[in-house]
């Protein structure tokens, strides 16, 4: 990671915020830019990367703020140490979280004098988001504007193009429901809630309410689209020369009812759909907060209620064929990451073959990419793949790139992977393991039980017994404990939900903080990662795909409550030489054997199939119960 001179755009930048053309005759004093597209998606293609372009950082969190003498980014814990490497000097860090840091709210009332104007592309910021900052702005005579285009792109020489590739139709085996079906579910939501239609803007929710894919964004197989529902049709807007007519029939199929229109018709069409369909007739239509502020400054504020996707709380519970796809997708993704942590072990204790090759982060994620790429049914990666070695790993979404940054794989550190795939028969991954490299007596006692408190926090989140629709927060503290009491942390979440050949981050969110209001039911894939950091030195993280299951409990609280607990997906060793087993407990250690006794058990029976022989003694040597 390396910085990049960004005088002359923050120059052309500040020029254009003093252009009163733009703004009805005002001047701008601040711009803010945020990290996302209009459709409030985390990973972006890369013609919507403004952000990245503007001040650099390649961090897919953070809201940059540029005013006429000051060029600041805010970003998580996740990303503290990469934003400190990737910005020049021009740009100030701001480590949001902690609580020296002001909100840019704050900031702008606190540095910028009074009746001056924000500016803000509003297609690009969540209502909630929105309504906050401008309460908080006026309240301090500041005002904030929409601006008629996005500044960044008319600086941005050569900005990338949207290279439209064919789209993939899922057959019903795999999803397990027609979007008739889905159809259904989503009106009898809108007639519980007495409103004649949604907008819906999330790439997910409408890849998988119409079950097709796409490749718009890296890592999402989602399309560029916007759907608006309402009871007589479902109006798509999307390229349209992708949507041939076996697409279109198979929407229409048994009277769907959908209506073909080009994407970039959506806000002028949907104006006047406001216009006729609700203010016309009275009706009221579902916004979620987290649709962009564009959108709902364009409906009347008495005809929108405000409430949660329908689509994104019915997604995330898995149906029947999708779990039995996860099942086998994990099992066989889990092959192909044994098999790559076999190799790198063998590589590691072959002294001759380490002096004559040299391994470095960017070709070794490049080859666990190319492993992945070879499976049955492989649709992509489901996000950039993670390899860090040493002080590497401790930043915390490190990507390796093939710059000065880019170590040397060597012995005697920690390598920690994080990787996944999509898979078209409907599953996607994501696994993290952390390993010693070479002779594990170079290692310290103070390494060891890092490794191991961040294992017993795994476990103990794994081992959880809890009642259906517990809140997501109330489960993180769990794989934080055996940290805390030695006075360590991580400063990222515990856990996500995982989409169904979707996007690989969904709700519902195992974090230290209250988050979107989407409980933990049954049927939801959620991961479980604990992790340590330590600055220059080393990062430690294990991460499997659970599913939430029914639990057996001695007890029966009440006849309509069911008790949860988790099923691993992902089914890849954990280093057990690495594990101070005294600090385990029995329960934990019951644990951990019962997993190694399942990984081998399954995973054994692909590798047989396949007939890597030296790869199922190694599995069977690191799976030896403890």
């Amino acid at each position: 990671m390396s910085s990049k001179d960004t005088t002359k755009l923050l120059n052309q930048l500040r020029h254009l915020m003093k252009d009163t053309s733009l703004f009805n005759g005002k001047q701008l004093s601040a711009y803010i830019i945020p990290s996302t597209d209009s459709h409030n998606s985390e990973y972006l293609c890369p013609k919507d990367k403004r952000r990245q372009f503007i001040s650099n950082f390649s961090g897919s969190a953070g809201t940059a703020l540029v005013t006429e003498n000051n060029a600041l980014l805010w970003t998580d814990g996740r990303y503290f140490l990469q934003a400190s490497q990737e910005l020049d000097t021009n740009w100030c860090l701001m480590k949001d979280g902690l609580p020296e840091t002001p909100s840019i709210g704050e900031w702008l009332c606190q540095n910028l004098p009074k009746h001056s104007n924000v500016g803000i592309d509003a297609t690009l910021y969540q209502e909630e988001l929105y309504q906050n900052l401008q309460t908080k702005l006026n309240s301090n005579n500041l005002s904030l504007f929409h601006t008629k285009q996005n500044l960044i792109d008319l600086i941005w020489e050569n900005r990338p193009k949207l290279n439209y590739e064919p789209l993939l139709q899922i057959d019903s085996k795999y999803t397990g429901l027609t979007t008739k079906e889905k159809l259904l579910s989503i009106r009898n939501e809108l007639t519980k809630k007495s409103v004649h239609s949604t907008v819906v803007t999330s790439l997910d929710e409408i890849a998988w309410l119409l079950n097709i894919r796409g490749h718009d964004i890296p890592f999402g197989a989602v399309f560029f689209s916007y759907l608006i529902i309402d009871f007589d049709s479902c109006k798509l807007f999307t390229n349209l020369n992708r949507f041939d007519d076996n697409l279109k029939n198979a929407l229409n199929e048994k009277d769907a009812n959908f209506e073909f229109y080009e994407y970039d018709e959506f806000y002028n069409f949907f104006e006047n759909y406001i216009r006729h369909e609700l203010v016309g007739k009275s009706q009221k239509i579902l916004l979620s907060s987290s649709t962009n502020h564009f959108i709902h400054s364009l409906v009347p504020i008495n005809l929108i209620q405000q409430d949660l996707s329908i689509l994104a709380k019915l997604k995330c519970i898995k149906n029947n064929c999708e779990i039995e796809s996860a099942k086998k997708i994990h099992i066989r993704d889990s092959a192909v990451l044994t098999e790559f942590l076999y190799k790198l072990d063998w590589t590691f204790k072959n002294k001759e073959l380490i002096e004559k090759n040299v391994l470095n982060e960017h070709d070794l994620a490049a080859y666990l990419d190319e492993m992945r790429s070879q499976q049955e049914n492989f649709f992509a990666c489901s996000f950039e793949t993670i390899v860090g070695y040493g002080s590497n790993g401790a930043i915390i979404h490190y990507k390796p790139k093939l710059d000065e940054n880019n170590k040397k794989i060597e012995k005697n550190n920690f390598l920690l992977i994080d990787s996944g795939g999509h898979y078209s028969d409907m599953g996607t991954t994501d696994v993290t393991r952390t390993v010693y490299l070479g002779d594990i007596s170079t290692s310290t006692e103070y390494q060891k039980e890092c490794f191991t408190r961040v294992l017993k926090g795994h476990i103990q989140l794994a081992m959880r017994v809890f009642p259906s629709g517990t809140r997501p927060e109330l489960l993180d503290s769990f794989a934080r404990q055996a940290l805390w009491e030695v006075g360590l942390d991580y400063r990222h979440g515990t856990g996500h939900g995982v989409g169904a050949l979707l996007n690989v981050h969904e709700v519902p969110i195992i974090a230290n903080r209250k988050g979107v209001e989407i409980l933990v039911n049954e049927n939801m894939v959620i991961t479980d990662e604990p992790g340590y950091y330590e600055n220059e030195k080393f990062g430690i993280r294990i991460e499997n795909c659970n599913l939430t299951v029914k639990a057996s409990t001695k007890y029966q609280y009440a006849s309509n409550v069911n008790f949860l607990t988790f099923e691993p997906l992902t089914l890849v060793p954990i280093q057990r030489d690495l594990i101070i087993k005294d600090l385990l407990n029995q329960q934990e250690l019951d644990w951990l054997n019962n997993y190694h006794e399942k990984c081998f058990k399954i995973i054994s029976e692909e590798l047989k199939t396949a007939n890597k022989i030296e790869v199922l003694e190694w599995l069977k040597e690191q799976t030896l119960p403890l």
